[in-house]
């Protein structure tokens, strides 16, 4: 269970104040296209899988890597994705 519940909490960590308020600018811009086609619980539930998903490969990319992983951006750059499906250009 501590893996599975490092794989959530590595979300929502950040490697300085200027990389956090990065992400909140991106999800600011473009999280609320997505969330407002998706609803609140999906565009949730989306984003945590997402991030798992990023957190998951960046893992499988090297997985001796002795360096932290900080998983937030993961689950941000997949809006990018969410927003080109899902919002007419």
């Amino acid at each position: 269970m501590p893996i599975l519940f490092t794989l959530v909490t590595s979300l929502f960590l950040h490697e300085s104040p200027l990389h956090l308020a990065g992400n909140m600018l991106f999800l600011w811009i473009f999280g609320d296209n997505v969330e407002e086609v998706l609803g609140t619980v999906r565009y949730l539930l989306v984003y945590l899988a997402c991030g798992v998903m990023g957190t998951l490969v960046q893992i499988a990319a090297d997985p001796d890597s002795m360096v932290p992983t900080l998983g937030a951006s993961g689950g941000d750059r997949r809006h990018y994705g969410g927003v080109s499906r899902l919002v007419p250009a």
